[in-house]
């Protein structure tokens, strides 16, 4: 038997015609099982919706993700332990999470809605010859738990522990893994919709004048403006939208600029830690609704909206904030008449995200 897996959508639906086109020319498979996030935080929510009603009923079986629960019941994930320094901005986080699980729910159809709300959170399969096989979102009856590739085998086992099998498919994390802990095998095909570095973060930026810039920029266009010394660089969210992440030095202090789409989030930080520069990329994953990132140094994951090292070597740490503002493009140019502009770089396409992120397997 051959069976097909994808997760974790998030209503993109470029990628996941991709992915689909992906599978038929590889020949198909006699099953697609879909691990649940279909439509949140993604701009084509119903379309996707659409695609996946379009397959065939005998042979695609698909579950409901925790976003896809959050979205149809008014449930919504929690938040980290507040402190001092974080009670200011909660309100206005949580009004920016919830403003996103909003306009999703405005493209919705009552019958989307229903489908949502219908859909089942397990599937199993026994195959002839082989055994039991399992689907679910994230963990058997946990569509939060993490199962991830340094997860403790005792924590793994304790999670599958009221479930009987020989192989497990769970996503939710967004990434891509395959572990043996007997009895079990654990695999994740990872994300569709946002895979690790599927949103690509920009590298040594490209600068043109203020008056190419105007070419392109409304005069109230928002950017995010950082200065250095003498030096002034302004950052369109334009441009942040599909990169998040920007890898810069201005002056001779290495910056990361960093924007969270869903939590309308702009914030800068010192790349040096420790005496090391680092470089950022996305994870593909949110926690809180906010972008976390992750350094190509270490692997370490940092919550993007208080800089901290979440998971990994340098768990813990903090990245030091560095003062930056959202301004308009006119009020930039007025503030510094001489400063370099905005940059600007070929946008890249998100139509290709997570167009390999399927998993095909003979059994």
């Amino acid at each position: 038997m051959r069976l097909a897996v994808l997760s974790d959508i998030h209503g993109n639906l470029a990628a996941l015609q991709a992915a689909l086109a992906d599978l038929e020319a590889q020949g198909g498979a006699d099953q697609l099982w879909v691990l649940g996030d279909l439509v949140a935080f993604g701009p084509q929510p119903l379309g996707c919706l659409a695609g996946l009603r379009a397959l065939p009923e005998a042979t695609t079986r698909i579950i409901q993700g925790n976003t896809d629960r959050y979205l149809v019941t008014g449930a919504r994930p929690g938040w980290p332990p507040h402190t001092e320094e974080t009670w200011p901005s909660f309100a206005q986080q949580y009004a920016q999470q919830s403003a996103s699980f909003q306009w999703a729910l405005e493209q919705l159809t009552w019958a989307a809605a229903e489908y949502l709300l219908k859909l089942p959170t397990e599937l199993e399969l026994e195959v002839e010859g082989y055994g039991w096989v399992l689907g679910v979102h994230a963990a058997p009856g946990d569509d939060e738990m993490n199962l991830l590739p340094d997860t403790p085998e005792v924590d793994l086992l304790d999670a599958l522990s009221d479930r009987e099998g020989r192989l497990i498919f769970s996503g939710h994390t967004h990434q891509a893994m395959d572990r043996s802990v007997d009895p079990w095998r654990i695999v994740n095909p990872g994300s569709v919709g946002l895979p690790k570095d599927g949103i690509p973060a920009i590298d040594a930026p490209s600068f043109v004048s203020l008056a190419a810039a105007d070419e392109w920029l409304q005069p109230v266009e928002p950017v995010i403006e950082v200065h250095v010394g003498e030096s002034a660089r302004a950052y369109p969210l334009q441009i942040l939208m599909w990169h998040e992440i920007v890898n810069d030095t201005v002056g001779e202090l290495p910056l990361a600029i960093t924007f969270c789409p869903l939590c309308n989030t702009a914030i800068v930080f010192e790349r040096t830690l420790n005496g090391e520069v680092l470089d950022f990329g996305t994870t593909g994953r949110l926690r809180y609704s906010n972008l976390i990132m992750y350094d190509r140094q270490t692997e370490t994951w940092w919550q993007q909206a208080n800089g901290e090292a979440i998971a990994g070597d340098l768990t813990g740490q903090q990245l030091a904030f560095y003062p930056a503002a959202i301004v308009a493009w006119q009020d930039f140019k007025q503030a510094h008449p001489d400063a370099p502009g905005a940059f600007r770089v070929i946008r890249a396409s998100r139509a290709n995200m997570g167009a390999t992120r399927m998993l095909a397997m003979m059994m």
